[in-house]
C-alpha cells in the first residue's frame, strides 16, 4: 500500500476485512512491498472469531486497566508507527544522518542475536549529541501518512478504534503526532531528549506489555484487544510485528 492516495491506514485495513472474509484458517496474514525499503515487508494479521483460543494460551492483561481500551462492540486497528504510518522509520533517519561505527555495529549485534531490540535501539539514540531542533528536523522527515487524519475519522464512523503499538520511542512518535494535530493511545517505550546526555530510552516496566527484548510487546496487546473486540486488525512492518 502506498503511503498516497486513499492513505496507508485505509489500504491496511481494506485488505484485513478482505483477509476476515476470504481467510480458511485463524489467523490470516498479508506480506506485500514497504515504500522506501528494499526488500521490506508489510505484515498484516487479522485476529476475528478465535478469542477463546488466543485467550487460553496465556494471560490478558485487563482491560480496565490498561488505557485505551476500545468501546463496547468496537473494533480495534493495532498499529505499528514506524514505516507503517510513516515512510520512513526513525532509527534509519539516525544512522543515515549521523552514521558512526559503532551505531552500525550495534545493530548488527542486534541482528545477529547478541543485543535485543532495545538494546540496540537505546544505544544508538542514547549516542545522539545534536541540538534538539536538528533532531526534530530528522522526525518531520519521517513524513508521517498524509491521509492519516482523514482516515482515522473514516474508521472512528466505521466502528474501529486504532491504537498504536510500537518498539520504538513515545518521545518522536507523540511530536509527530502532535505535529499533525492527531490525538491516538500510543504503547511504546517512554524516551526524553537532551543534547547533552542523548534521546534515553526508558524501559516501560509498568507497562502490562513489557519484555526487556522489544520495551513493547505486541502480542500481549492483540490479547488485551481480544479482551474488548470480536474483530482485532495488526499492521506492522519490522520484526517486532511478525514474532
Amino acid at each position: 500500500a502506498g503511503i498516497g492516495g486513499g492513505g496507508r491506514v485505509m489500504a491496511v485495513l481494506g485488505k484485513a476485512l478482505r483477509l476476515v472474509h476470504q481467510r480458511s484458517d485463524q489467523v490470516a496474514r498479508a506480506v506485500g512491498g514497504r515504500d522506501g525499503h528494499e526488500g521490506g515487508e508489510q505484515l498484516i494479521v487479522v485476529i476475528a472469531a478465535m478469542k477463546d483460543e488466543f485467550q487460553q494460551s496465556s494471560p490478558v492483561p485487563d482491560g480496565g486497566a490498561t488505557p485505551g481500551a476500545a468501546g463496547s462492540g468496537r473494533q480495534i486497528l493495532i498499529s505499528d508507527f514506524d514505516g507503517t504510518l510513516t515512510r520512513r522509520d526513525f532509527f534509519e533517519l539516525v544512522l543515515e544522518r549521523w552514521p558512526t561505527p559503532e551505531n552500525d555495529a550495534r545493530w548488527q549485534q542486534f541482528l545477529a542475536g547478541r543485543l535485543t531490540h532495545f538494546q540496540a535501539l537505546a544505544g544508538i539514540f542514547g549516542s545522539l549529541r545534536v541540538p534538539t531542533a536538528e533532531l526534530e528536523a530528522v522526525v518531520s522527515e519521517m513524513e508521517l501518512d498524509p491521509a492519516l487524519g482523514s482516515s482515522l475519522q473514516r474508521l472512528r464512523r466505521a466502528g474501529w478504534d486504532v491504537v498504536v503499538a510500537s518498539a520504538g520511542c513515545a518521545w518522536y512518535i507523540e511530536r509527530l503526532l502532535a505535529s499533525a494535530g492527531l490525538d491516538l493511545v500510543v504503547h511504546a517505550c517512554p524516551g526524553t531528549y537532551d543534547p547533552a546526555t542523548g534521546l534515553v530510552l526508558r524501559a516501560p516496566e509498568e507497562s502490562p506489555f513489557y519484555p526487556p527484548a522489544t520495551g513493547i510487546d505486541k502480542e500481549p496487546v492483540v490479547r488485551w484487544a481480544l479482551r474488548q473486540s470480536g474483530r482485532v486488525a495488526l499492521s506492522g512492518d519490522g520484526r517486532p510485528d511478525s514474532t
